[in-house]
């Protein structure tokens, strides 16, 4: 994913413009199980969530619309 933003200027440039982004680490040496805990199980790896501005979870479908 950081690839992704780095090889695409205009992306990159819409989600800083647009989004707070926070990167979290999840691996075997560190699952952040506290963190992670408030959110849905990730389907796989690298997984993006999306909030909406009071923090609540968009669902799938919601996030076609952004």
């Amino acid at each position: 994913m950081d690839k992704f933003f780095a090889d695409h200027d205009d992306v990159r440039a819409l989600r800083e413009r647009n989004f707070v982004t926070l990167k979290i680490n999840k691996s075997p040496a560190n699952e952040n199980r506290a963190f992670l805990s408030r959110y849905p199980e990730m389907p796989g790896y690298p997984y993006l969530f999306v909030l909406d501005e009071r923090g609540k979870v968009l669902p799938p479908a919601a996030r076609q619309r952004i």
